[in-house]
């Protein structure tokens, strides 16, 4: 038995033939084209968008020969820590009407809330868009998500933050989700600046085998089913990326880090989590999606904590947003209208 579609997620969204093996892909006989399809207009990935690449194309540090002023950041070259979730709601950030979010409440709290912050409405063109300090319709994204047969990716001419880092004496990293491309080298993280890399090329992932975009044929048959993951693991993939995040912070010295902390979550599938936490006053996928914004939570929470244990919290910009609005699959944009591939603002 075999998956109807070798995309699952993605619909007829840039379904290509392909004529070589890609990393997510193996050779298939034919494929199926989607014609010219263009998404609608897309919001510019704004504030964190503008306030990230300021950093970066300023020549990446603060002239302030004092140090930075930001909430306590006292350093000349902060270490960036760029926290993205994936399909995270407007509602599902924070201590919201019935998700619990402590550590996310707490940074929130302590720090700095833009609270008319605009992405584009589907991971690919916001993550591109972040990286880079370009609008998507500039760089070739805005088309819609890179999927497993993908043959494009983000322009390897244009720079990224993690170039821009390095080229400034940062060390950078990606711990999570890439999405940008990975047709062939040239699109791979590595290749963009960043020395360590480790997570998964494409939009997702099963949360344990690791198996690309997760279609629900691999539960039986894996024939056709491509591990998309940096090296071996099975486990719960966020508790994976939250563990790299934490070795890359324990293993950094003299120079200031940047980085690029991808989590998977909560994007589908929704998987029930290592030692679940269920809030009983949930029901449906809203259950089961407050199990993993729980357990996102206290990663994002984790890595805050190492940070403090290594001595670098006084001089880190932390930088928390969503890459998009959340799916109609448990998330909520409330009070916007609108989810995750639509034009209103909760998408």
């Amino acid at each position: 038995m075999r998956a109807q579609s070798p995309t699952f997620g993605y619909g007829d969204l840039d379904l290509v033939e392909l004529d070589e093996q890609t990393p997510l892909q193996p050779a298939r006989s034919q494929g199926r084209s989607s014609g010219s399809r263009l998404l609608p207009p897309l919001a510019a990935a704004g504030c964190a968008c503008l306030m990230v690449a300021a950093v970066a194309y300023r020549d990446a540090i603060p002239r302030n020969e004092g140090g930075t002023t930001l909430r306590g950041v006292t350093t000349k070259r902060p270490h960036i820590i760029l926290t993205v979730l994936d399909d995270a709601g407007y509602d599902d950030l924070w201590a919201s009407s019935d998700l619990a979010a402590p550590h996310l409440t707490a940074l929130r709290d302590e720090g700095v809330e833009l609270t008319s912050h605009y992405v584009a409405s589907e991971c690919t063109p916001t993550r591109g868009a972040l990286l880079t300090g370009m609008h998507p319709t500039s760089i070739g994204l805005q088309r819609g998500v890179i999927s497993q047969t993908s043959r494009w990716g983000l322009d390897p001419s244009v720079k990224t933050l993690a170039d821009v880092f390095r080229d400034h004496g940062y060390t950078t990293a990606l711990a999570g989700k890439w999405h940008l491309g990975h047709a062939n080298e040239a699109y791979l993280p590595e290749r963009r600046g960043f020395s360590s890399v480790y997570g998964f090329l494409g939009g997702f992932v099963d949360s344990y085998t690791h198996y690309a975009e997760a279609p629900p044929v691999c539960e039986s048959h894996t024939e056709d089913c491509v591990t998309d993951w940096s090296s071996p693991s099975t486990t719960y993939a966020a508790d994976a990326v939250a563990h790299e995040a934490k070795r890359v912070i324990s293993s950094t010295s003299e120079k200031p880090l940047f980085l690029y902390y991808a989590l998977p979550t909560p994007h589908e599938p929704l998987t029930e989590p290592p030692s679940p936490q269920y809030d009983d006053r949930l029901q449906g996928r809203r259950r089961i999606f407050g199990a993993i914004a729980t357990r996102q939570d206290a990663k994002v929470g984790s890595v805050v904590k190492s940070l403090k244990d290594n001595a670098m919290w006084p001089s880190t910009l932390f930088i928390v947003l969503s890459d998009n609005g959340a799916a109609a699959t448990g998330g909520s944009n409330w009070p916007l209208r609108g989810a995750k591939g639509g034009v209103c603002e909760g998408g």
